[in-house]
Order: C-alpha cells, then sequence, then structure tokens
C-alpha cells in the first residue's frame, strides 16, 4: 500500500532535523474516543531522548513507552488531536545523570487520528534555548510554506528523496511529490510518478545539471536558484528558473516557473508566469509570494510610487480559533477577505501573507489619513463578520508605511511589521504608522526582555507577600506571591513596570518558573500551614506544560499542593478553552487550589464560573471603590453568595478602610486582603513595604 501524503509529509518533516520527533497515531476505545496513542514513526532523536533502542520502540503505546510522572500530557495530546489546533509544552524531568532536564514539546495533528510531535532539549543555557527556538520557528514556518505549496502551488512543484551509495554518497533522485502543473506536461497524473527515478519524469534532469544542482543542494543544505534552458520530448521548450530548497539531508523541494517558453499546441499552458494570479487558498486574496512580486514591480516600475502599504492582524486570533473552533474562524477569515474586496478601488493588491494577517496598497498620499481610514473600514467588516457568523466581536492591530521608491519590499514589509507590533504591545484595536523612533522604542523593550533574563540569573528578582485573612476569624490564612525586580539602577520596580515587557519579549514564561521555585521554595521552609499564591501569565498556560512542572516542583521541596494556589487573571481566560481547562483540571487533580483574580473586570465574569475548576474568585477592588451604598453592598453580598453556591469560596481585594472591612465582612466574603490587612513584604522583612 502506498504512503498517504499525510505520511509522506511526516516522513519528510521527521528528517529535517529536529532533535527528536515521533508520529503518534490514537488508539480508540468501543465508543470512539480516542484513549491512548501508538507510535508509529520517529527520529533516532527521539530514541536517544528516552534512552531506549530504535527496535524496541515500534508500535509501542504512549502510556507504556513514556516514563513515569509525565503521562499528565497524554490528556493535552489528545485534547490537541479533538480540536485539531498545534499546542506547545515545556516540561521538567530528571536526567540519567540525575541533573534536572528541560524540554520543549510542539504537538501538530496531521488529521483527526495521527499527530506530529517535535521535542527539543532546551536544558544547558540561554544560547541554546535560543537557538531551540529559532530551529522550532524555521520549522514551524518551513512545514506550513510546505504544506500550502504542496496543496496550492500555481507553479511546477516536486519533492525529490536523495538516494545513497553504500559509500553514504548521493548517487540518485526519486520524485516523492508532484502538483498537477509538473505532472501536466507528462499527460500522466502526479500518482504515476511517485517513486519514479527522477530521470524517468524529466530525462533532460542530467544533460541540463539540474540533477547535480539537486544533489549538490541536499549535501550542503542551502538552497540555491538555478536557469536552465531545455526542450522536452512533448514539445516543452524554453528559459526556466528553478528555486531548489533542502529539507534536511535527504530530501529537495524544487519550485520553478518559466522565465520565456514556448507551449506546445493542443497543451493548456499552466500558470508558470512569475506575474500570473498567485492566490491563497483560503480566502482567494494575493498569497504573500505574489503580493511581495507585485508590489515589488510596483517600486522599481519606473512610474510615480505614491500611497501607503498596510498590514492588518487579527487581535488573539489563536483565542478565537479556541473558542469557535477552526471551521468558524476560517470563515472569520474568509469574511475579512470578502470585506476587503469591497473596498476597491479605495485599496489595491488585497493579500494574505500570514494566518492572520492580511495586506493591501492605499494610494492616499497622507498616511495618518490611511491609518484611520483602514481603522474605520475594519471595524465595520468585522462587525458584519461577527454578526454574519455569530462569533464574538473582534478587533485589529495594524501597521502603514509611506511607500518609497528608494527602499525594498523587505524595508516596507519589515516596517510595517514593526508599527504592528507597537500596536499589539500598546493594547492593540489600533493602526500605527511607522516612524524611525516605534523601532528604537520596539529595540528598547527587548534590549529590556534581555535585562530580565539576566536579571532571572543574577538573582535580581525578589518575592514580596502580602497577607490573606479570614474575613470570619481575622487570621491570617495565606500570602499572595508578587514578584519585584531590584533594579541596579532604578531601584524597586513593581510588576507593571516589567510584566508587560517580558509578555511581549516572550521571557514570561523564564520569569514565571523562577517565581514558581522561589515562592514554592519560600513556603516550604515555613512552619505554618498557610497557603501561597502565584500569578500565572495565561502564555504560561499555552506554551508550557504546567501540571507536570508544579508536580515537579512541589516534590522537589516537598511541599503539599494544598499548599499552593495558582492564580489567572480572568482577563487571561479564554472562554471554553479546552486546553486551559484540561490545565487547570489537571492542576485541581494534584491538589493544589485554583483561584480566579481580578472578578468583575473582564467580559466574561459569570460565563465561566460553571465550567472551569476553581476554589477561590478574587473580587477586583473596583468593587469596594467609590461610594459604597446599598446598591453596591447587595452587589457585593449576591456575587459572594453567588460565588459560594457554585462551592467555592471569594475573597475582596483591596481593603484599605474600616468601611470596607464593615462591608465585605457583612456581605459573607470568606477572605479579604488589602494595605489595612498588610502590605506586601519581602520573607523576613516585616517593616520593608515594596
Amino acid at each position: 500500500m502506498s504512503e498517504s501524503t499525510a505520511e509522506r509529509r511526516l516522513r519528510i518533516a521527521l528528517d529535517a532535523g529536529t532533535t527528536a520527533s515521533a508520529f503518534w497515531r490514537a488508539i480508540r476505545d468501543d465508543t470512539g474516543r480516542a484513549v491512548d496513542l501508538e507510535l508509529t514513526d520517529f527520529s533516532a532523536g527521539f530514541a536517544t531522548w528516552l534512552g531506549l533502542e530504535p527496535e524496541e520502540m515500534p508500535g509501542r503505546r504512549y502510556t507504556d513507552l513514556i516514563p513515569t510522572g509525565v503521562h499528565a500530557r497524554l490528556g493535552l495530546y489528545l485534547t490537541c488531536l479533538r480540536s485539531g489546533q498545534p499546542v506547545t509544552i515545556r516540561f521538567d524531568r530528571e536526567a540519567r545523570d540525575g541533573d534536572r532536564a528541560t524540554a520543549e514539546v510542539r504537538a501538530t495533528p496531521v488529521d483527526e487520528d495521527e499527530l506530529f510531535v517535535a521535542l527539543w532539549d532546551v536544558t544547558a543555557n540561554e544560547d541554546r534555548i535560543r537557538a531551540a527556538e529559532q530551529a522550532r520557528s524555521e520549522a514551524i514556518a518551513a512545514r506550513e510554506l510546505l504544506a500550502g505549496v504542496l496543496d496550492s502551488s500555481p507553479d511546477g512543484f516536486a519533492l525529490c528523496r536523495v538516494h545513497r551509495d553504500e559509500a553514504g554518497r548521493p548517487v540518485d533522485l526519486v520524485v516523492e511529490f508532484l502538483n498537477e502543473t509538473a505532472a501536466r506536461p507528462s499527460g500522466r497524473s502526479p500518482d504515476q510518478w511517485m517513486g519514479r527515478a527522477l530521470s524517468d519524469w524529466f530525462p533532460e534532469a542530467d544533460a541540463t545539471g539540474l540533477s547535480s544542482q539537486l544533489l549538490q543542494a541536499a549535501a550542503d543544505r542551502l538552497p540555491r536558484r538555478v536557469v536552465i534552458d531545455a526542450r522536452s520530448a512533448s514539445g516543452w521548450a524554453g528559459e526556466f528558473e528553478h528555486v531548489i530548497t533542502p529539507v534536511g539531508s535527504d530530501v529537495v523541494a524544487m519550485e520553478w516557473w518559466a522565465v520565456d517558453h514556448e507551449t506546445p499546441e493542443g497543451i493548456r499552458a499552466p500558470h508558470w508566469q512569475p506575474s500570473g494570479s498567485r492566490t491563497d487558498a483560503l480566502t482567494g486574496l494575493l498569497n504573500r509570494g505574489e503580493f511581495r512580486r507585485q508590489l515589488s514591480a510596483r517600486l522599481t516600475s519606473g512610474s510615480d510610487v505614491t500611497g501607503a502599504v498596510v498590514v492588518l492582524d487579527l487581535d488573539d486570533f489563536g483565542r478565537l480559533n479556541d473558542l469557535v473552533g477552526a471551521h468558524r474562524a476560517d470563515a472569520a477569515l474568509m469574511g475579512v477577505a470578502d470585506g476587503l474586496r469591497t473596498l476597491t478601488p479605495w485599496l489595491d493588491l488585497p493579500a494574505r501573507i500570514g494566518p492572520d494577517t492580511f495586506a493591501f496598497v492605499v494610494h492616499e498620499i497622507d498616511p495618518d489619513v490611511v491609518a484611520e481610514s483602514t481603522m474605520v473600514h475594519a471595524s465595520r467588516i468585522l462587525r458584519t463578520v461577527s454578526d454574519a457568523i455569530g462569533i464574538p466581536p473582534q478587533s485589529v492591530s495594524g501597521g502603514v508605511r509611506r511607500l518609497q521608491r528608494d527602499h525594498g519590499i523587505d524595508d516596507h514589509l519589515r516596517d510595517c511589521d514593526t508599527a504592528l507590533r507597537h500596536s499589539v504591545r500598546t493594547g492593540g484595536a489600533t493602526v500605527t504608522v511607522f516612524r524611525p523612533e516605534i523601532r528604537a522604542d520596539l529595540l528598547v523593550d527587548y534590549l529590556a526582555g534581555d535585562d530580565i533574563r539576566v536579571a532571572v540569573e543574577r538573582g535580581d528578582f525578589r518575592v514580596a507577600y502580602q497577607p490573606i485573612v479570614s474575613m470570619e476569624t481575622g487570621t491570617h490564612v495565606g500570602d499572595e506571591a508578587l514578584v519585584r525586580w531590584l533594579h541596579p539602577e532604578h531601584g524597586i520596580l513593581p510588576p507593571g513596570r516589567f510584566i508587560p515587557i517580558a509578555e511581549a519579549t516572550r521571557t514570561i514564561t523564564v520569569l514565571g518558573d523562577w517565581v514558581l521555585e522561589q515562592v514554592v521554595r519560600d513556603a516550604a521552609a515555613q512552619h505554618h500551614d498557610r497557603t501561597a499564591g502565584i500569578n500565572v501569565a495565561g502564555t504560561q498556560f499555552l506554551q508550557s506544560d504546567l501540571p507536570a512542572q508544579v508536580a515537579a516542583v512541589l516534590e522537589r521541596h516537598r511541599l503539599p499542593a494544598s499548599r499552593l494556589v495558582v492564580e489567572i487573571t480572568e482577563s487571561a481566560i479564554l472562554p471554553h478553552s479546552a486546553r486551559l481547562h484540561e490545565q487547570l483540571r489537571e492542576l485541581r487533580q494534584l491538589g493544589v487550589l485554583i483561584a480566579v483574580d481580578d472578578f468583575g473586570s473582564g467580559y466574561s465574569s459569570l460565563g465561566y464560573l460553571d465550567w472551569i475548576p476553581v476554589d477561590v474568585v478574587k473580587l477586583d477592588m473596583s468593587f469596594l471603590q467609590g461610594t459604597l451604598d446599598r446598591r453596591r453592598r447587595t452587589l457585593i453580598a449576591a456575587t459572594a453568595q453567588l460565588i459560594r453556591s457554585l462551592g467555592a469560596r471569594s475573597l475582596a481585594e483591596g481593603i484599605e478602610t474600616d468601611e470596607q472591612w464593615d462591608v465585605v465582612r457583612e456581605a459573607g466574603v470568606d477572605y479579604g486582603q488589602g494595605f489595612m490587612l498588610g502590605a506586601a513584604v519581602f520573607l523576613g522583612d516585616a517593616a520593608e513595604r515594596p
């Protein structure tokens, strides 16, 4: 039986050089529910990571093969299969030499029964961590590009596998995949060429030097561009430009188009001309490559260039995917594309250049006017889309860059992206015009991100603890851990000064890992039974295997799980997120308490209390601000009663006066926290108020 397209893609990915990768197939029970995974293919690095011989592994179940203590991740993988959405997790384990090893895993569903998992060891140092992140990003980008080309390239496209002799020398090439454009000149279907020698499909490959170029690209692992003159037996003739891209050590991808060619009579010419229409398969808009080509041609055409290029990105599109499913999320993208088409001739070259990113050109000269008009049009389009397919209201962030003839296409898109990131950094739902100082501001943030990494290693962060008091007895029952940065130049910095930078520069996980370790260590050293609460960023739930990490830290410091409280802010909660629910459920199974912080400050308040496992709900301090009249007191009491009816406890934040204390206590709130009850202090330094 021949391999499926999915299996061929997986084999290509397995050979692409990731440290450890594997292909798992779902095992289902009598009801059709996935309950386990079976290992069907893997790289040598995967066997090395597990410390097993390769011949011991094929056909083994996940629950049998993976070491004891990490089975909690199985539920995440099964959820990943059900949702069809990739997931990235991070976990610790005890290495064979006794040291702690940290791994990062990217799980990508191939279809409803197949899962591709790639693993990187990120233990050693920051350089290796950055290299692993870069490799992961490049692998994801390459896989997405490859999948898109395989499915929809209007140019000729082929994948060829290198065959080697006994000495390891490359000696032949076998066709692994052809698209219809590549197969059409032969008069045969693409499937008829699978597994055939390159010289069978294209007899002129050796004579033109194409075979040697492909083999050399595979040997060097470097892409190359080749232009050849060829005339085939079927009548195709001309000058053809090829782009050859190595995929691992033994596979090369080849895309080509005709620079100048003659089409044999009676055969319809494929869309090989670089200026031809190249569209995105989902939306029908121009794809990224064609947008770049057409805009670049416009910049170098010699005629006057006026206007601006705009890049738009849907805010929190990943959260929308998780909320409404991939099908309706795709419908949203198609709706945005349809909306952009209605804006012609105000805009030109509408394109989809990323998973949730669109670009176009506007002929208006003033970029500030372009930004304002874009926001108006985008808001109208998104309202129409939300109403049409029944999804929550969406927003966009964008970047605008004035067209300039003396700057290339890369300069324009880079500057648009910089302006877009500035929009996201300042809260989103806005369109920013690029100016040089914006790049400087972002650079400062990224430098600060490096400073955060260094500060963690150097021990410049400290944890302060604010007491939590029982409203019934007035006793000290717990503490909330609040991280502070003891900056060598700026003194003690509160979270508001560095957490946004940590999130923007993706150092929040590094900082969060340190806080978890420190708080558990401090709690274990105290001879009492008070709880310790830590705030966990939403990105930590999405990017790491938090339950496994928490279990390892608790075991390492021998702290009972019931003394740890994991707090997540209401704004970070994604309604009905299977990923979040699974992580919170696993934490509860460990015995860890779950608290929702800032309740009442977000849009979803009551909607999630019936589906997330929660022990404590912390009322946002806004409940106690302003006049505490009868209406406000009734609201607080009703909220406390609602929380109690769901089996959880309530906690009022921001208690600063006797009146607030009395109101909270009369309302039946269980716990209190605030300056009146105790300021945040460093451990062993109760007089210091950071």
